[in-house]
């Protein structure tokens, strides 16, 4: 079945138009189970913006179906077929694991799910990553072939973040650019002498080497001492967005390594919601987009999380 948007509004809200006689909580396991899809992609979050004249597809609920979907998934998959999958990442979790925590990584999870639903058939690669503490899209292939070919055109791909900074930028929009370095503990740290000696054994994409890094962002809203930007990351460097906006005064709110106020939680507000690049197998774009946290712009002195 085809359902056509007729305005922009949540997904949910939308299917409660097309189906005033279901329930709020049948119409959420619609939705939850994989019901619904645009394009290749399943749309599984309520909260999901469809925007006016786009088309999604509806597969009649199945109970039976559904309780065979119904074992527990522990992340939310945006974007899943026969080449690549794309996942929402929480913030406090690895991409990829450490020799001690290889079990809390999101590496480790969906290399489980994905190895079980292929009946050992199918692996994943770690295309990219996001720092332990970002939250947001998360893309991984499923073979070598499929990640090369990612990462070799990775630069015609367009990643989008929203950071809720402290203070206000003197621009509402501009391009930092700036070398980029790791110090010491592991810390990032803009190198205004780029000749900088390179350490023994470190390689000149090393995060040990000065490194160019480049973003652009744009003011959102304001208010208060607060700020919501746009970020449109250009190069993808380690730490790169928190140690650029902190260098221009204005770092992320909970991000204390990076000069934050240290009063407020350690919940660093920045979120991948936006990803977009071309299919290395279909040649189609694909892209992808999740809905801002409903508790993304709180800031507060207590344990809430986004």
């Amino acid at each position: 079945m085809k359902i056509e948007v007729k305005k922009n509004q949540p997904l949910l809200e939308l299917l409660g138009e097309v189906f005033p006689e279901s329930s709020k909580t049948h119409l959420k396991k619609i939705i939850k189970y994989g019901f619904v899809s645009r394009g290749d992609m399943i749309l599984k979050n309520p909260e999901t913006p469809v925007k006016k004249g786009e088309v999604l597809n509806y597969k009649k609920y199945n109970g039976a179906e559904a309780k065979k979907k119904k074992e527990k998934i522990p992340f939310q998959i945006v974007f899943e077929d026969d080449y690549l999958i794309a996942v929402l990442k929480p913030a406090g979790i690895l991409t990829v694991g450490t020799t001690t925590e290889t079990k809390k990584s999101m590496y480790k999870m969906v290399l489980d799910y994905v190895v079980k639903k292929s009946k050992h058939k199918e692996k994943v690669f770690v295309v990219h990553r996001l720092d332990r503490e970002v939250s947001g899209l998360l893309l991984f292939a499923k073979s070598e072939i499929v990640k090369k070919s990612l990462i070799e055109n990775w630069t015609d791909n367009e990643k989008l973040y929203w950071a809720l900074v402290e203070g206000k930028p003197q621009k509402v929009s501009d391009t930092i650019k700036s070398y980029v370095m790791e110090g010491p503990k592991q810390k990032m740290m803009i190198v205004e002498n780029i000749v900088a000696k390179k350490p023994v054994g470190a390689s000149h994409d090393s995060p040990k080497t000065p490194q160019l890094a480049t973003l652009k962002y744009k003011t959102l809203s304001h208010h208060d001492n607060y700020t919501l930007l746009e970020i449109h990351l250009e190069t993808g460097r380690k730490n790169q967005i928190r140690v650029q906006l902190s260098s221009i005064g204005c770092p992320i709110v909970g991000d204390r390594k990076y000069g934050a106020d240290a009063t407020y939680i350690r919940q660093i507000r920045l979120f991948a919601f936006s990803l977009s690049f071309k299919h290395p197998i279909t040649k189609k774009r694909v892209n992808l987009s999740l809905p801002m946290p409903k508790t993304f712009l709180n800031v507060g002195h207590g344990d809430e999380k986004y």
